[in-house]
């Protein structure tokens, strides 16, 4: 996905980085946010595959977006995980019910929201008036399903 938040650019910046320490092959599909759900966003993965027909495996960085490429992987008939193997960043309840279900790296959502509010809280205490930024590294989890 095509986005300046920190932690999409981080993903795609640990997807690489990981990629060159094993001396694989990097294949990157960047689909702006808007387009994500939609038709266009569909065609751009369908004719990434088509370009790319040697990709066996797909790391999606959003639930969404793996949504669209689950959509686009089903039209073209081919087998999780035997012809290409998912896994998705985020869970969503309908990766369970995917067949085969779908492997994710879930986020800590409840260490999240209590981070944001540690983090607002400490930002209104500060009453600064210029931009100020929190950050906080939380792990997510790998949620092994069927899907790789």
């Amino acid at each position: 996905m095509e986005s300046n938040l920190s932690p999409l650019v981080q993903r795609l910046e640990g997807y690489k980085n990981t990629m060159n320490s094993y001396q694989l092959q990097e294949y990157s599909l960047l689909i702006k946010f808007d387009q994500i759900k939609t038709l266009e966003g569909q065609k751009a993965i369908k004719n990434f595959l088509a370009q790319n027909p040697e990709i066996d495996a797909i790391l999606f960085a959003t639930n969404n977006l793996a949504i669209s490429g689950l959509r686009v992987i089903k039209s073209k008939g081919l087998k999780i995980p035997e012809d290409i193997a998912i896994i998705s960043f985020d869970d969503r309840d309908i990766f369970e019910l995917f067949t085969p279900p779908i492997s994710v790296i879930a986020q800590p959502v409840p260490e999240l929201a209590n981070e944001l509010i540690k983090g607002t809280l400490q930002l209104m205490k500060t009453k600064e008036t210029r931009e100020v930024f929190y950050q906080k590294v939380l792990k997510g989890k790998l949620i092994n399903r069927k899907s790789n």
